[in-house]
């Protein structure tokens, strides 16, 4: 699974968090990056909770907490059967 995970431009450098459901990956953003790519994510079929953040390096006015930024929307690129076989009827 390929995951592009988009933020308003100005912030300062931190580390992006990924949630998918019980799993989260971390990866650090330097300041004024807009875009992150989480690659190799395994997703599992069915429902999950997909949440994404900047976690700042350091105080922001505008974050929650001083720290927290939301991302503006979170893409998934994802091919269900990339590792698995077929199964029949799908």
């Amino acid at each position: 699974m390929h995951g592009s995970s988009p933020f308003r431009g100005g912030l300062p450098s931190g580390v992006v968090h990924l949630r998918l459901g019980d799993e989260t990956r971390m990866q650090p953003s330097s300041a004024d990056q807009t875009q992150l790519s989480f690659d190799g994510v395994q997703l599992n079929c069915g429902k999950v909770v997909v949440e994404c953040w900047l976690e700042t390096d350091q105080a922001y006015p505008s974050a929650y907490f001083r720290r927290y930024v939301p991302a503006l929307y979170v893409q998934i690129e994802a091919n269900v059967f990339e590792d698995r076989p077929r199964k029949e009827g799908l």
